[in-house]
């Protein structure tokens, strides 16, 4: 699922037992990096650091917050291969009582399609998949259509807007309204998110809930067998979509180790050689 390369010399893990529920809290505690970029593409130097992460989820929060039918439980859809941009959506999710559902970008489009159905997403993030055309054909056919946030500009749909747009416009906000102002009290037994079984070929998936206090149990358990720290480097190649890849992801973060993300598992050893 994700391989780890120790640099330098061996760094101690960092005690995960009883630490805070609040994921915000945590990102803002890890170890700092040398160089400070925490989320990179694999073969490109450029990445961002955390005040970079934590900025876009401030965005995101706020446009989040601007959509009277995001109320506290809602469903916000997330098709996307490695990428930092579902990190960002993830999080706001966290911070505005959201619902996340991450799909499989590689699933076809019919399943896409159900899962839309069956989850009532009011909002629909995605990357370089499903294709444009095809996506369109699919939200014209829905009764409900989820509002369509492109990651990348140059594929947004006429009836959306891209995540840099959406982000931009909260910019005049961010200043008066801090992100502390934005988090939505929620019990740890409220859905954090939304997964899908792949179930058979022919069978429809089922949605399985998962509560706060089943990620949080789940990242603290990882983190008490993982020693993983601010020398390390983790290639991340499998989309969000699986739950121990995304778990495994926001531990590394907040142990301050590097993440590279591949966006197509097939490029994953050609990364692990490279990096």
């Amino acid at each position: 699922m994700r391989i780890m390369r120790r640099t330098e010399s061996a760094s101690a893990a960092v005690p995960a037992g009883g630490a805070s529920t609040d994921w915000i809290e945590r990102l803002r505690a890890a170890p700092k990096r040398a160089d400070g970029r925490v989320v990179r593409r694999a073969g490109r130097r450029e990445g961002l650091s955390m005040a970079d992460l934590l900025r876009n989820v401030h965005a995101l929060a706020l446009a989040f917050a601007g959509d009277d039918a995001l109320i506290p439980g809602a469903r916000v859809a997330v098709v996307s291969e490695p990428t930092h941009e579902w990190l960002a959506v993830d999080l706001a999710c966290r911070v505005r009582g959201l619902v996340s559902v991450m799909i499989d970008p590689a699933a076809p489009i019919a399943r896409l399609a159900f899962i839309l159905r069956n989850s009532g997403a009011r909002w629909l993030f995605y990357g370089a998949a499903p294709p444009r055309d095809a996506l369109r054909a699919l939200l014209d056919g829905l009764v409900h259509a989820p509002h369509p946030v492109a990651f990348d500009g140059d594929r947004r749909l006429r009836e959306g807007t891209s995540i840099t747009r959406l982000m931009a416009a909260t910019t005049a906000q961010r200043a008066d309204v801090p992100l502390a102002r934005l988090r939505v009290a929620v019990a740890a037994d409220d859905p954090a998110t939304l997964v899908y079984t792949a179930g058979a070929a022919q069978a429809a998936p089922k949605g399985v809930v998962l509560t706060r206090r089943n990620l949080d149990a789940q990242l603290d358990a990882l983190g008490a067998r993982l020693a993983i720290g601010p020398r390390d480097v983790a290639l991340a190649f499998l989309p969000p979509a699986r739950a121990a890849q995304r778990l495994l992801d926001w531990l590394c973060l907040m142990r301050g180790a590097a993440l590279v993300q591949v966006p197509r598992p097939a490029e994953a050893a050609r990364a692990l050689a490279r990096e």
